[in-house]
Parts: C-alpha cells; structure tokens; sequence
C-alpha cells in the first residue's frame, strides 16, 4: 500500500492528511470547494489479498469503495464489501447521494470472475469502462494507437509501449499493452489474430432472413455444432453455438439443433458441413453420422479434408481479412464458449521439457469441439468445389419417412 497505492493518492491529493500508522487513514477536508460546498471526507487504506481478508471489512460502515487491481483480489472481498457500501452517512442523517464499488485492473484472464461478470452475465447495475490500448496490432507489427490516451504523460510517448515489448509472451502483451483478456493457461493460443475488442460485437447479432444459415458440426460423445451467416457486403457474422457433453448425434440434433432450426433460423436456407470422418460407417447399423442426420431431415456435407491445418487457415482467412475497413467476422458475445476457445482456451499444450516448446496438435479440452465445428464452417463456406454427395448403402435399413 505504502509504495504503490498510498505513493500515487498522495501525488494527486497532496494537501491530504495522512496517518501512516495501521489501519492507515487520510483525511481532506475544504471549507469551500467553489460553489460554497464543503468537502469532509475520511479515506481509509487496508490490504486485501486473501480470502480471509474478508472480515476486515465486517462492520465497516462505507459510503463507495475503490479496488485497485481488482484482478489480483479475490471474489470473496468483493462480495462482503458490496454490503458495507452505502451506509455512511446514515439514513437517519439523509443517507448517501450515491454510492457503489469503483475497480481498476489490466485485462484479466478468461476464466476470472471479471471476466464472468462483466461479459457473461452482464448485470444491469455493472458498467465495464476499456481505456484505449497503448498499441495495435497490425498484422504481425505493433503500431502507436491514436486514440490512446495520457500519452503526454509517458516517457518518450509511444515509445514507452514499444520498448515493453521485447522479451515478452505474446499472452503478456495482450494483457499489458493490447488491453485484451489473457490466456492464463499453461499453452499457446492458436489463433494469435484474434483480438476480442474487434472480433466480438458490441450488440446482439440477429439472423437475416432469407439469408443461409452455415452450420458447422463435430462429432463424436460430445457433439458441437458453430451457426454463422454471411452478409450482403461479405462479412461473416456468428450467431450461435451449441455444445454438449456424452450425448449421440440424434439426441443432440433432437434436442438441441432441430429446436433452434425450427425457431430462431425458420426463414433462412440451411447448409450444413461436417466432419469428414463421419462418412465412416457404425460398426452396429452401418449407418454413418451423415446418413443419420439425413434421417431426421438434414443433408450434412463432409468438409474436403480433415487437416489442421487446412482448418486452421480456413478460420484465420477471416480473422485476417477487412471489410468495408472492418474485421471481417463478428462473434456474438453469447457465444461464451466459442470466445473463450478464441482468446486461448483452444491451444497448443506447453511440453514438459526446458524452454518454451509445444505440441503441433490442438490440445482436446472442453474448447476444442467447437473450434473443431467453427474450422468445418470455415471450411465448408470457403471451398469451391462442388459438394460432395453422402453414399447410401444399398444393405442398409432406409426410415421409410424419409425421401432419398
């Protein structure tokens, strides 16, 4: 507190009264402010960085708070804390004008509780500000940002950004000078072009009617299926995603897919591209995946291949591309799990060996099938090649209710 906190609110308040012995407190007080209003005001600084911190606050009757770096405190502190503001002064005194919890913090990780609040749960009453970064990232060089700000103050302006560059991963980077949500798990993302200030839109994203509607499917015990449409001036807007977990492909499509079809894309025509090794036959029934959804109703196509890296150029090509000076693809910010899979959950894992050194294979986690159905998407819209048909056995048992 003493050599960060306490040594910035003394150079902006210097004319505060400080005493310095546990718990430190500082006073101000102003006769008149220059609107003939007075100013009494009691700041009171504790170290809260634990859990157990928490009964620090019991008792404390505050009228608003301030967390510096609220990425390093735990939960727990916000949450006792949030019923310790607004008491002072008291109702019987008139009570407070206003009060509430201001928090300051570079961009935290992913699965942090900033993150999970303020971008996934959104409550009404919590505002998320984001200050301009320092640099952008063009292509793969690092440029001033224009619109960054205090730049006057900074030694040597920009400059002061660039030279933190060096030596740095490419997950610090995004947090300290990109002003991005990190990636605080042990690998590397895959997708380095991403960057979640441009890539997730600011609104809901509706379907347009009348318009396709690119559905992209893997498959297995847990399957995934990415939904995307591309607009008039060639930008690929994602809607929805749909993940499970130790479900088959009918129960997913019965319950999840076919419901969601019906409704929200009714008005719009339907393709959809899939997995390529699901055009291997069922040891039970040799019916493959395709010729199994083609039974409830939908025609899947299989992707050209089933390469890495051909699925991962496939998604890169939009996350490289403008439009109209505007990324080139725009995520809708329900799609939680698809964002997270972007910003690093979907990685290469770090190996168990000296240095920095990882797999060339994407680690299979809980992000990777939806990556998976998003590269098949990708894919499927990019290929211009005429689509492939889906082979029907001729020993295979046909659902009469349904046209071949």
């Amino acid at each position: 507190l003493k050599t960060t906190t306490l040594a910035t609110f003394s150079d902006w308040i210097p004319f505060a009264k400080i005493n310095w012995q546990p718990p430190i407190k500082a006073s101000i007080f102003i006769k008149d402010i220059g609107d003939g209003t007075s100013l009494d005001a009691e700041f009171l600084f504790l170290a809260l960085d634990r859990p157990q911190d928490s009964k620090k606050l019991l008792s404390l009757e505050l009228t608003t708070a301030f967390i510096n770096e609220c990425r390093e405190i735990p939960k727990d502190i916000l949450d006792v804390l949030t019923g310790r503001v607004g008491r002072f002064p008291s109702v019987r005194e008139g009570g407070a004008t206003w009060s509430g919890i201001i928090m300051d913090s570079n961009p935290p990780s992913t699965d942090s509780w900033i993150y999970r609040i303020f971008e996934e749960e959104k409550p009404d009453d919590w505002v998320l500000f984001k200050q301009p970064a320092g640099l952008l990232l063009k292509g793969v060089d690092y440029v001033p940002n224009p619109d960054a700000e205090n730049i006057q103050y900074l030694p040597n302006g920009h400059e002061y950004y660039m030279r933190q560059l060096s030596g740095k991963s490419a997950n610090w980077i995004k947090s300290y000078i990109l002003g991005q949500y990190a990636d605080n798990m042990d690998g590397k993302p895959i997708y380095a072009e991403w960057n979640d200030d441009l890539h997730i839109s600011e609104s809901e994203i509706n379907p347009i009617r009348g318009l396709p509607v690119y559905v992209g499917l893997d498959f297995g015990l847990t399957p995934a299926a990415a939904f995307a449409q591309i607009t008039s001036r060639g930008q690929l807007i994602v809607l929805d995603e749909l993940v499970s977990e130790d479900m088959g492909i009918r129960s997913f499509t019965e319950s999840l897919m076919q419901p969601l079809l019906n409704t929200k894309y009714k008005d719009c025509p339907l393709e959809v591209f899939g997995d390529p090794a699901g055009v291997k036959r069922s040891d039970t029934d040799e019916r493959t995946v395709f010729q199994e959804l083609l039974s409830m109703g939908i025609y899947a196509q299989p992707t050209e291949t089933n390469s890495p890296l051909a699925r991962w150029e496939a998604v890169k090509f939009w996350l490289n591309k403008m439009v109209d000076g505007k990324p080139a693809i725009q995520v809708d910010a329900r799609c939680h799990n698809l964002r997270k899979g972007f910003n690093g959950g979907y990685r290469f894992k770090r190996l168990q060996t000296s240095g920095e050194r990882y797999a060339d294979k994407a680690d299979k986690n809980e992000y990777s099938h939806l990556a998976d159905a998003f590269q098949y998407l990708c894919q499927g819209i990019k290929s211009d090649k005429p689509k492939k048909q889906i082979p029907i056995v001729s020993t295979m048992i046909i659902d009469s209710s349904v046209g071949y």
